[in-house]
């Protein structure tokens, strides 16, 4: 059965890729999903938030960074070290000279200050796919399933409306989020 959900989990990667590669409009759609986020009490109240920075396709939320920044909110990021562990670093600033690309084409800070799981209130998650119980599909190496583990506070899915199937395969370890946010609006799971 393990493998029969692996195999499902890599097959719906796929399909979900082509379809948030194939998004017209795609800064239209996050504009539209960056002012949801910005309306959502939790967001408005948070003093501390972890959230990714871009990768290929997904929603660039780096205009919300830049304001949340300006208010005074510390803002942290996932890191990949260069032997696969996860850690964090706190944001200084969304000046492209403060960043280098690195594993899997991610942004990271050249300039690192440690974020330690538990020390921010929100959590966003960038969703590959999505279901209506919450359920997410990332990337495939559960970075993000341990992350979410370890940070106490509410866990907040970032995608796109088309990313959303009727159910994700589940696997024991997979954690659910608390809400989703996409263009079309906010879906909470609470």
């Amino acid at each position: 059965m393990y493998t029969d959900i692996s195999v499902q989990k890599q097959q719906l990667r796929r399909v979900m890729r082509q379809r948030r590669d194939a998004l017209a409009a795609r800064d239209v759609h996050t504009q539209a999903l960056c002012a949801h986020l910005e309306r959502l009490p939790a967001y408005h109240d948070a003093a501390t938030l972890h959230t990714f920075l871009p990768m290929q396709s997904e929603p660039d939320l780096r205009p919300l960074l830049r304001q949340a920044l300006a208010q005074g909110k510390r803002v942290a990021v996932p890191v990949v070290e260069p032997d696969g562990t996860l850690t964090n670093s706190w944001l200084s600033s969304l000046d492209p000279t403060a960043f280098i690309t690195g594993r899997f084409g991610t942004l990271y800070p050249t300039m690192r200050e440690p974020a330690e799981p538990g020390t921010w209130q929100l959590t966003f998650v960038p969703l590959l796919a999505f279901d209506a119980q919450g359920y997410r599909l990332g990337y495939g190496k559960g970075y993000y399933d341990r992350l979410l583990a370890m940070s106490p506070g509410l866990h907040i899915g970032i995608a796109f409306a088309c990313q959303q199937v009727t159910q994700v395969p589940r696997e024991p370890h997979d954690v659910p989020v608390d809400l989703i946010v996409t263009e079309a609006g906010v879906f909470s799971l609470l």
